[in-house]
């Protein structure tokens, strides 16, 4: 049941809650400074941020030309001294220079009578290195067969005639090395194996022969190519033909 009210008189609720006053002065008073002060804050911190993203100039550093260095023939020396010792074939032609050449001296210090003992210790060092020659063609057999299997002697040239020889290397040495090896075993230990050595060093160097005729007709036709491929690239540069490659097959087949 609700109490009406009577004109003039108010209830205790709105007799103790204070009176609001709105009151919005200082927002008309400042305002327009507060919003100057606003813009000045946003425009700092555009500007802070701007001069915090902006890359700082980085000090240009001096060129440096890297001026291949001159190679002394000592160091050119000791890199051909490195290419020989990594090659087991290059190191028995090394090794072979070696013994025709001990050999040689071992001949012309024959009648030198002032050191009887020179001659035979020439010839010794010689004897000691064609046994380590032997030792060294023990890695020559598996060279051969990748050779034949995948054709390197002949590879890259045009000419048959240089792939029929270099096949005809290749199973040469594969030839000779098993009998070098026989040979080898009966020089070191006759008495383990028991073969004429000197039979087989016989067919060793037959095989040998073949390889070095072969190799030696074979240079010639490769010579022979390389005169042709010479005539065709200058005779490209002579028409404005700026074209270098190596020629076609048909090409190289015409010169024969």
């Amino acid at each position: 049941m609700t109490i009406p009210k009577t004109k003039g008189e108010s209830s205790p609720s709105e007799e103790s809650m204070p009176e609001i006053v709105r009151n919005d002065t200082w927002e008309d008073e400042g305002g327009e400074d507060s919003d100057n002060e606003e813009k000045e804050n946003v425009h700092n911190v555009k500007k802070h941020k701007g001069k915090k993203d902006r890359k700082k100039p980085q000090p240009v550093s001096p060129k440096i030309t890297n001026k291949p260095k001159r190679i002394s023939a000592l160091d050119s020396f000791l890199q051909a001294s490195v290419t020989f010792a990594s090659n087991s074939y290059l190191t028995d032609r090394g090794i072979k220079l070696l013994t025709y050449t001990l050999w040689l001296l071992s001949r012309l210090t024959e009648r030198y009578q002032k050191n009887p003992e020179l001659s035979p210790g020439l010839r010794k060092m010689y004897g000691d290195l064609s046994m380590v020659r032997y030792a060294l063609r023990l890695y020559g057999l598996p060279v051969s067969i990748e050779d034949i299997r995948t054709g390197g002697s002949w590879k890259g040239w045009d000419d048959a005639r240089i792939h029929f020889l270099g096949k005809i290397m290749a199973w040469s040495m594969a030839f000779y090395y098993p009998l070098e090896h026989i040979a080898y075993g009966g020089f070191v230990v006759p008495k383990l194996i028991r073969v004429d050595t000197e039979k087989y060093t016989a067919y060793s160097c037959r095989a040998w022969l073949i390889f070095v005729l072969s190799d030696l007709a074979s240079t010639f036709f490769k010579l022979k190519e390389l005169r042709k491929r010479r005539d065709v690239l200058l005779k490209s540069r002579e028409l404005g033909d700026g074209d270098t490659a190596r020629p076609t097959e048909e090409e190289v087949r015409s010169y024969h």
